[in-house]
């Protein structure tokens, strides 16, 4: 059963506190920056803008939107619409201050029903054998789980995610959410049914994460009587631009406490070399190598260890070190259920001591590199 959870910390608030605030005396605008200057869109479709300030530790003003023509394409805080076909162009505004975005809206029909440009699908989860069990640590009979993926959508009351700084965090339906952008201010809208849609411009780190929360500061929940399944599916209206390797992580993120420690499952990654193997994500990302390996939802995970820094006074860890634990599935897709407790099982199997109760667990989408887009279009979390 879903919970409301309504203690909730911020772990954006995390970064500003984590070693001091190190962040610099707020200056005054100069200028402003578009994610992307040129974008296709179908009629019926959207994509979504961030705007990047400078200088970066500027203070912000209110982002006034415009479309030089409307009946082809709207904009209300930075979500296009596809209105008709034909071409627009959408401004954003601070002050004096502007940029711009040239649009072309395509017809729903004749094959053009993609927002991607480049033409390219996410990839879907592979054929499992008819005699797989249905065990989740075998795998699956059924790759849809019985879920039908489309059913859900955007639902319920919409909230255009205000930030405060470089953070954002609140609750909506049966979930908490929370968003951090490192020096650009990016687009998040959520709705009360927990699916979200989102657009982020350059920076070094950025994330968005809708889930449950039992406060940081613990005691959590034991994930051995807690089952934390979660079930998704999103699509990247956008390819991911990022000179990185991988820059592009997405699936599931938690921290625990008693022992303290943070977790990443990862279903699926972006960047310069977005096509590599599970394997070279651990490179690209940790520098190291997979340390171990089990089999869930229907794939293999690689697991890579290593230690994140402290302290993390928002989080209650006052440490210098912990555990910090990434699963990598051996193939990418962008749908799919993930049952997280079962993971945690695994993952301390393979490392005895580490990963205590859950205080937090989310979806989760993180890039450390180049900008993006993402529309999460089915969400389900429960216990």
């Amino acid at each position: 059963m879903k919970r409301l959870l309504v203690v909730f910390a911020v772990l954006t608030l995390v970064f500003a506190c984590k070693k001091g605030n190190d962040n610099p005396s707020e200056g005054k605008l100069t200028g402003i920056t578009l994610s992307e200057h040129s974008i296709h869109v179908t009629v019926g479709g959207f994509h979504v803008l961030a705007v990047k300030f400078t200088p970066e530790n500027a203070s912000e003003g209110a982002i006034t939107w415009v479309s030089s023509n409307p009946s082809v394409a709207t904009v209300s805080d930075g979500i296009v619409s596809g209105i008709a076909p034909g071409k627009t162009e959408i401004f954003a505004k601070v002050g004096n201050l502007l940029d711009k975005c040239q649009v072309t809206v395509k017809g729903g029909s004749g094959g053009e029903t993609s927002d991607d440009p480049s033409g390219e699908t996410t990839e879907e989860p592979g054929d499992v054998s008819e005699d797989a069990s249905t065990d989740p640590s075998e795998g699956s009979d059924d790759p849809s789980g019985g879920i039908d993926w489309d059913s859900m959508g955007h639902q319920g009351e919409l909230i255009k995610v205000q930030y405060k700084g470089s953070s954002a965090q609140g609750t909506v339906g049966d979930y908490s959410y929370e968003s951090y952008a490192h020096m650009i201010i990016p687009a998040f809208h959520v709705y009360s049914n927990g699916t979200f849609k989102a657009a982020w411009g350059e920076s070094s780190h950025t994330h968005f994460a809708m889930g449950l929360n039992y406060g940081y500061s613990g005691p959590g929940v034991d994930p051995a009587t807690h089952d934390f399944v979660l079930d998704y599916k999103y699509e990247r209206p956008t390819p991911y631009q990022a000179s990185k390797p991988v820059g592009l992580l997405i699936g599931a993120h938690g921290w625990t406490c008693n022992p303290f420690g943070e977790f990443f499952i990862v279903d699926d990654w972006g960047g310069a070399q977005e096509n590599c193997s599970a394997g070279k994500v651990g490179n690209y990302v940790l520098d190291i190598n997979a340390t171990g390996g089990y089999t869930m939802d229907g794939e293999e995970y690689l697991i890579f260890h290593t230690q994140g820094q402290g302290p993390w006074p928002g989080l209650g860890f006052e440490g210098e070190h912990y555990d910090l634990l990434y699963a990598v599935r051996k193939t990418k897709r962008s749908f799919g259920t993930i049952h997280i407790s079962e993971h945690l099982k695994a993952l301390k199997q393979e490392y005895e001591g580490v990963l205590g109760n859950v205080t937090y667990v989310s979806f989760y989408c993180l890039a450390t590199a180049g900008n993006g887009t993402i529309d999460v279009t089915y969400f389900d979390m429960h216990e």
